[in-house]
């Protein structure tokens, strides 16, 4: 019982259990009266309690701080609460003595054992000066929230002056929890790449958000990195930086929650209305009564719209020409083909863009078949109004400036030159006295599709590397209808009715995918399953325990490649964290921004009566071996009967030593975000908000699920189970004949 204790107060070996007694009675009180605890804390906390009651007759014994010189630093609970004065439950000070212990465990659930500077705040206000008579009560202070306990004692402080119970008021707070070392200092900084996101801001601040991966492509941390354009900074200027900071902060926050209608976007009826203002025959589909010109800035102006970034930049290419080569075409570029009969007539035009835009190591060599390819480029044909305004464009530049040219030097235009235009176009149009801006104007399209749309498939339109691009592999064709869907659809709500197909075009069919490098055949992964299933089944009789393991491996590679496991030390939760009723379980994840944070999974009917079959199993199997039940909720027996979890090494060892070639388990997690966004697309269904609910991604800590969130967890459960249910269903049969097994294996180690 004393490492128990200890375990969770920190007491000082140098105490007897008769000594701390009466007065930690009263604090473990407190706490299972708070109940701000797990079900297994309080559990061991109500063994605690029973266990101190039965000295309740021991002697009580009052200190001095001078008691504990040397411990005070080390041990700052404890030896505050030894300093509390004590008396019997008969005596006229008890009341008194009860509600300092309360306030102390108070303290203590929101501080922890090591905070010496709340502890010693605690001693100078209630025990040194003794004079913080509160007008409540212990029954206040434990039925309470932490915020009205600190609201109370701010009150009495500001009406008594009392300049210690101020200060102490403000440790009645959670504390602040530091982002864990190895995920964000140390893990920041020695991290194997940055993905870099220019912010548009106005004013002399340039400022970056910046993504940091692992070598696998996990996500580590976010920063948002700011650098004025001053060489020093005055006092007031300085205050005025700081504002600004919080307010992108804050704007990055509030642009990630993104409603429907927002002020950092035009509305598509504001597009339209500009557009009639430049020229009424662009909404008429007229497209040869437009200007060379005016289709110039059009053009750019649309690629802008489309997402794709300094596209006077974009290199031309003439596919007719006769010093054309394939090899021509590269990352940034636009290749076209005239059609011979008609003069200054597109046959065709198509967009070429990176597609590798995460330089994350990917699976090795010998491995690499078991793996979907990838290639390092896309391309994809313009869709319209684009080509037709491109086709204009064209008509009166010479041959020799629209091949191997930048379109700049071949529109004659530069960047300054296109934003004046279009600003002046915006000013006499009227909305520059409403701040419709430029910028508001070409973020129209991504606002509109960007819940409609992976933010993998804009963020390729934009040529900007994201975590999730590491985790989604989509072929070149789905891609391409994503695109041509959305917009589609954005041109027909302007007014456009002449809508053509963004289809995809393909270096090669073999390479024809983009994104995740990771991502296991799908076949593949169905004959590990089927492996691990008649392994167990073929050494049921002979092997119990290691038909027990082959079970419990299923069970990990099902959950893992079904709801995004992370891999982990541990990657399954305690039982206290786990509902079968509710088909849900919580990990702990990543923890980047608290230490207590974790991730809330939603599970199948199937997968719950897996781990279900499996705990029965596993309990009957402690029983036999005579060891303690398992912690985790799907674990593995050893050699030396000893429960082990799914470490990330072993599964690793395990899926090398079934393929003969070095796998990850990060495969598994990237096989389930591929499942979860193809069905959700295939149903017609997909949100951007289900993806990152789903793989517990967030960007600016706009996550869904959240303090600040209106979203019913129930609701996201059962949307969530909808989608997972539908395509978990292709593993059934290989489910059923586990189960089967789990029974027999159950029966067995019953007898």
């Amino acid at each position: 019982m004393r490492e128990l204790i200890e375990k969770y107060f920190h007491i000082q070996p140098s105490l007897a259990i008769t000594e701390v007694a009466a007065r930690l009675r009263l604090v473990c009180e407190a706490v299972l009266e708070i109940n701000e605890i797990s079900a297994e804390e309080r559990s061991e906390l109500s063994r605690i309690y029973e266990y101190l009651c039965s000295y309740k007759e021991a002697e009580i014994t009052n200190f001095r701080r001078a008691s504990f010189h040397g411990e005070l630093e080390s041990h700052p609970f404890s030896v505050t609460m030894m300093l509390i004065p004590a008396f019997k439950e008969s005596h006229a000070n008890f009341h008194q003595f009860k509600f300092q212990c309360a306030m102390l465990a108070r303290l203590y659930c929101s501080r922890g054992t090591d905070d010496y500077d709340a502890y010693l705040q605690f001693y100078k206000t209630f025990i040194r000066n003794n004079d913080a008579q509160l007008p409540f009560g212990a029954n206040f202070v434990t039925r309470a929230s932490i915020y009205e306990v600190q609201v109370e004692l701010r009150k009495v402080a500001l009406n008594r002056n009392n300049t210690e119970l101020e200060k102490l008021a403000r440790y009645y707070q959670p504390s602040r929890e530091p982002t864990s070392k190895n995920a964000h200092s140390d893990g920041f900084n020695a991290a194997a790449k940055y993905l870099r996101q220019r912010l548009q801001l106005d004013g002399d601040i340039r400022a970056d958000l910046i993504d940091a991966l692992n070598k696998n492509g996990e996500h580590l941390a976010s920063v948002l990195h700011i650098t004025p354009q001053l060489t020093k900074l005055t006092s007031q200027e300085y205050s005025i930086f700081q504002k600004k900071i919080t307010g992108v902060q804050r704007a990055l926050y509030n642009a990630e929650v993104a409603p429907p209608w927002t002020l950092a976007a035009a509305t598509p009826a504001e597009l339209a209305a500009l557009l009639n203002h430049i020229d009424e025959n662009l909404l008429l589909e007229k497209f040869s009564q437009i200007d060379a010109k005016t289709s110039a800035y059009l053009f750019i102006f649309f690629l802008k719209i489309l997402g794709v970034p300094r596209p006077l930049e974009l290199m031309l290419i003439n596919r007719g020409s006769p010093k054309f080569s394939a090899s021509m075409i590269q990352a940034g570029s636009i290749d076209y083909l005239l059609k011979k009969r008609v003069k200054n007539e597109l046959e065709d035009a198509r967009l070429t863009l990176n597609a590798r835009l995460i330089d994350i190591e990917g699976p090795k060599e010998e491995s690499r078949r078991f793996h979907y390819y990838t290639s390092e480029l896309i391309t994809i044909r313009l869709p319209e109004p684009l080509i037709s305004l491109l086709q204009n464009s064209l008509s009166n530049i010479d041959a020799t400036r629209r091949h191997e040219c930048e379109i700049s030097y071949a529109f004659g235009i530069e960047e300054n030159d296109s934003n004046a235009w279009i600003n002046a176009q915006i000013k006499s149009a009227g909305f520059a006295k409403f701040a419709i801006t430029r910028s508001s104007f070409e973020k129209v399209f991504l606002q509109y599709a960007r819940e409609a749309i992976p933010e993998a498939t804009l963020n390729l339109l934009q040529q900007q590397g994201s975590v999730q691009q590491h985790y989604l592999l989509q072929s070149h064709r789905e891609i391409a209808k994503q695109i041509n869907q959305a917009w589609g659809s954005f041109i027909a709500t302007i007014g456009f009715t002449r809508i053509t197909r963004v289809d995809a075009v393909s270096h090669s069919e073999h390479l024809a995918h983009a994104g995740s490098e990771m991502t296991l055949r799908s076949s593949l992964l169905d004959e590990i399953l089927m492996h691990s299933v008649n392994s167990a089944s073929q050494h049921l009789k002979t092997e119990a325990f290691h038909a027990f393991n082959e079970l419990a491996f299923y069970i990990y590679l099902r959950v893992a490649s079904t709801v995004g496991l992370r891999p982990v030390t541990e990657p399954f939760p305690g039982q206290e964290y786990y509902s079968s009723k509710l088909g849900v379980m919580s990990v702990k994840d990543k923890a980047v921004h608290h230490e207590k944070e974790r991730r809330l999974i939603v599970l199948t009917s199937k997968l719950c009566e897996l781990i279900d079959a499996h705990i029965a199993v596993a309990e009957a199997l402690a029983s036999v071996l005579a060891i303690p039940t398992p912690r985790r909720i799907v674990s593995r027996i050893s050699d030396n009967k000893n429960w082990e979890s799914f470490s990330s090494a072993f599964v690793n060892g395990k899926l090398t030593q079934l393929l003969t070639a070095k796998v990850t388990n990060h495969s598994l997690r990237h096989a389930a975000a591929q499942s979860f966004l193809r069905n959700s697309i295939a149903r017609g269904q997909f949100l951007q908000p289900g993806l990152n609910l789903f793989l517990n991604h967030a960007r600016s800590n706009a996550y869904a699920l959240s303090n600040h969130s209106l979203l019913s967890i129930t609701d996201f459960i059962t949307s969530q189970r909808k989608q997972v249910e539908l395509y978990d269903a292709h593993h059934h049969e290989n489910d059923a004949k586990a189960l089967q097994l789990l029974e027999l294996l159950r029966k067995e180690f019953k007898l």
